[in-house]
């Protein structure tokens, strides 16, 4: 079984991703998704619904790493030396 499904109505504060593609839908609360760092392998993650309450950690790359390109209404980010978008923030 790859990766992990959290039943409606449960609220998760803040969220690390795993190692592979995750998919995760933003609740109404304030939500922290962190886990990402150059030194961590993810996979290529989404995120559906996130919107101004929500903060997305990426603490560990200096500015000049986070790449931010779009797509339809889609944001990618790209992270470090890797081009391929690690992240893709949907409405």
């Amino acid at each position: 079984m790859a990766g992990a499904v959290i039943g409606p109505g449960v609220s998760i504060r803040m969220l690390i991703n795993s190692g592979s593609s995750d998919t995760i839908t933003a609740n109404a609360d304030p939500n922290v998704f962190a886990g990402y760092a150059p030194n961590r392998v993810t996979g290529t993650d989404v995120i559906y619904g996130a919107d101004g309450q929500d903060t997305l950690d990426l603490s560990g790359y200096p500015p000049g790493q986070v790449f931010e390109s779009v797509s339809g209404n889609d944001l990618l980010l790209s992270l470090g030396a890797n081009p391929k978008p690690a992240l893709r923030l949907t409405a």
